[in-house]
């Protein structure tokens, strides 16, 4: 069986200890709380502006420190701010940047404004970091509807994730809708949860098999079941016991004990 590791406690301090010995991973995924009051057990989703920054900031300069591919997917409503530590730490660190962007047809209805559509998710990397674009091969318009001309082994995706299931024209964008109450993949007891397919592409285009990633807040256990799924060894860091308790019983993994984090 792959040796995961399910982690309960705060990412940033997991981090600190991580850079301090050295430990490192193939992939970092951040998912970070929306930051919009939604009720989370044992997690603030409310704090100001400036203390939800500083948490985003922290754990993404330190997982630029432990991996040299980084993902962070968050609310667009932060993209502003966002973009600013995001600028100042590819400085410091030397990385490379790539916007990704996650649509989706179905979001909440709003009177007075255009509906919240898709999600940003940044990729953040160093130079030489390996990129596994052939892991992540889909079918081209042409090859489903048998042009000869098409490429047998499919296409790379574009950046953007469409949630109408539907391929355009180009075939740029593929399907990964919100994870909502009707989804088979929906977890009751948590109240936001990113797609699996979305996660998947994520993993297969930072990782080879066998290889680590890291899930900075662990939430439903999205990244664990996925990299159990497709061979890779997930470490999971989640501040909530009730969830961390969640994942353990629904995926078969012990919560680690502190002295067996390094």
């Amino acid at each position: 069986m792959v040796a995961h590791q399910l982690i309960n406690e705060d990412c940033v301090k997991y981090l600190e200890r991580a850079v301090q010995s050295g430990r490192r991973w193939e992939c970092v995924i951040l998912d970070p709380p929306d930051n919009i009051g939604r009720k989370y057990a044992g997690v603030d989703d409310k704090r100001s502006d400036e203390e939800y920054c500083s948490l985003v900031s922290d754990a993404l300069d330190l997982s630029c420190q432990v991996s040299h591919r980084v993902w962070l997917s968050f609310n667009s409503r932060h993209l502003l701010s966002f973009a600013s530590l995001v600028d100042s730490l590819v400085v410091k660190h030397g990385f490379l940047f790539r916007p990704c962007v996650q649509t989706f047809t179905f979001y909440q209805h709003n009177k007075h404004e255009l509906g919240n559509a898709h999600r940003p998710l940044w990729r953040l990397f160093a130079p030489k970091a390996k990129k596994y674009p052939e892991q992540c091969l889909i079918p081209s318009w042409r090859l489903q509807n048998g042009d000869k001309r098409a490429s047998k082994q499919g296409k790379v995706p574009g950046d953007v994730y469409d949630g109408t299931g539907q391929l355009d024209e180009d075939d740029t964008v593929f399907d990964y809708p919100r994870v909502t109450g009707n989804s088979k993949q929906k977890r009751r007891w948590h109240d936001n949860q990113l797609h699996e397919g979305l996660i998947e592409r994520v993993i297969r285009f930072s990782t080879k098999e066998n290889e680590t990633v890291l899930d900075c807040f662990g939430g439903t256990g999205v990244t664990l079941r996925v990299a159990e799924r497709i061979n890779r060894i997930a470490t999971l860091v989640e501040l909530s016991e009730t969830y961390c308790s969640h994942i353990s019983e629904e995926n078969n993994v012990a919560i680690d004990p502190q002295k067996l984090y390094f």
